[in-house]
């Protein structure tokens, strides 16, 4: 007999989908999901009450419609608000009467733009968040929008919803960034903060916010500025006292970090307003925070599989912590155990 004590086992569906995407897919079928994040792979695979609930750009339009009331949660994976604006829209509408809970919901995720963000985190005590522009690659829409948020040069200039460190350069001025620029294109312009540390490298931290819960993930080394996954095996490897640092920083968590950022990261999160999301970022010598980025979209996977980075094993398993305690705030289910 079932413990009557036991918390339910809610029903979950997780949005996939996008303006990539007319139509349904098979189930079955194994999605290229551009403008998504991976988190749900962190989930308990145990469960059996999860379905993906596939959302394309003309879902208004196709047959048969969800029953959005069948489930507990929904759990929505269409994460990039640059890519997929139109399906996000479209969610708005579609889950306006919904009783259930929303996790990162749409109106949230459709504020998650680079630019929108840099308006959201400035100001936070301990946080160095640069100057973002939009704008179409049009001369005076271009130099009007890098005037009124004040972005200065050097900047980085990369197409919109464009991730994992592509850029289409940096910019040392105006002029600079006028030859580079398509009428048909849209753009972000972000400040360039330079993070050079005294030894000369470049550190990044990615942090984690998963319901009430912040993980680091890694704390990636490089001799370059752009700094990026690739440079764990390229730089990193076979550099003990750099594989030491990252593994310092992952295993002692956030815990270990100075109280002041500590309390940045709790503002951020507070700003964002969203269930979860990661954020890449430099840690300063005095605790204080220089914003990268910050977004929903922001992949967890894959983990390095090489034997001297095991460590990271540590961010998944409290990342996948975090993860059932945002599902199950209530206590989780035995299954989910």
């Amino acid at each position: 007999m079932a413990d009557s004590n036991e918390p339910k086992r809610p029903r979950i569906g997780y949005l996939a989908g996008g303006d990539h995407m007319t139509g349904f897919v098979d189930e079955e079928k194994i999605l290229g999901n551009p403008g998504s994040t991976d988190l749900y792979h962190l989930r308990d695979r145990a469960l059996d009450q999860w379905l993906r609930i596939q959302i394309p750009r003309n879902y208004l339009r196709i047959e048969p419609k969800y029953n959005f009331a069948n489930f507990d949660i929904l759990l929505n994976l269409i994460t990039d608000p640059d890519q997929n604006p139109t399906t996000l829209k479209l969610l708005e509408k579609v889950l306006k009467h919904y009783k259930g809970r929303q996790l990162n919901r749409a109106d949230a995720v459709l504020r998650a733009t680079r630019d929108q963000v840099a308006l959201a985190l400035a100001g936070i005590d301990g946080l160095i968040v640069p100057k973002v522009a939009r704008f179409v690659g049009k001369e005076r829409v271009a130099l009007s929008a890098i005037e009124k948020v004040g972005c200065s040069f050097p900047a980085i200039l990369r197409s919109t919803g464009t991730h994992s460190g592509r850029i289409v350069g940096v910019m040392e001025s105006a002029a600079a960034l006028l030859r580079q620029i398509q009428p048909s294109e849209s753009y972000f312009l972000t400040q360039f903060v330079n993070t050079r540390g005294a030894d000369g490298l470049y550190r990044k931290m990615r942090v984690f916010f998963i319901g009430d819960t912040q993980v680091i993930r890694h704390w990636l080394i490089s001799d370059q500025w752009n700094v990026h996954a690739a440079d764990r095996t390229r730089f990193m490897a076979g550099k003990p006292a750099l594989v030491a640092e990252e593994r310092g920083l992952v295993e002692g968590g956030i815990a270990a970090l100075p109280e002041k950022t500590r309390a940045t990261l709790q503002q951020m999160k507070a700003r964002m307003r969203l269930d979860f999301f990661g954020a890449d970022l430099s840690l300063q010598d005095d605790g204080s925070l220089v914003l990268f980025e910050a977004n929903p979209t922001m992949n967890f996977f894959p983990l390095s599989s090489d034997p001297q980075f095991a460590y990271l094993e540590i961010a998944r398993k409290r990342a996948a912590d975090a993860f059932a305690h945002m599902l199950y705030p209530t206590g989780i289910p035995r299954a989910a155990i």
